[in-house]
């Protein structure tokens, strides 16, 4: 990330060191929105670090190590795909690296989450975010995908009985 682009971000971070670390992603989502700050989707994934370390107790929820996006950026240079997924896309630094190293044309990211799913869509609104359980969206999303990649929750069950 360039020193101008990781400035602003900082500027922007620092208007809501003082909200309650809850209210954090909304504020920093406002200010996106509001194009007070913008990034090429190649610097999602440094500024998800930024913005999990900098919301307080939840970043371990959002964070995604920048080696594991490394790992997949590497993996996927070269291929051509048609359609990517990201079934459990927190802030959407995982489709951010496949976005990079893969292009494919169309990226779904999936976030269970209302707040965070806004904040990535204001990261990166070249995904087609849906917010909801993927188990119980799955139908929704088209079966014919080329990429699925995700930093899958820890420890997370599914609500109920799911035939793959």
């Amino acid at each position: 990330m360039n020193r101008e682009l990781q400035a602003n971000l900082l500027e922007c971070l620092d208007r809501v060191r003082d909200e309650a670390p809850g209210m954090r992603l909304e504020r920093f989502t406002k200010i996106i929105e509001s194009g007070a700050f913008s990034a090429p989707v190649e610097a999602v994934p440094l500024i998800v670090e930024q913005v999990a370390r900098f919301v307080g107790p939840l970043a371990s929820e959002y964070f995604v190590p920048p080696v594991a996006t490394e790992v997949i950026a590497e993996y996927l240079q070269g291929w051509e795909p048609q359609t990517a997924l990201d079934p459990a896309a927190g802030l959407g630094a995982v489709m951010a690296a496949v976005q990079v190293a893969a292009k494919p044309r169309t990226a779904f990211a999936v976030e269970i989450n209302k707040r965070v799913a806004n904040l990535g869509e204001a990261l990166n609104g070249t995904v087609d975010w849906r917010t909801g359980d993927f188990l119980s969206m799955a139908d929704s999303i088209p079966d014919d995908l080329d990429i699925v990649a995700s930093s899958l929750p820890l420890g997370m069950r599914a609500r109920f009985p799911y035939d793959v």
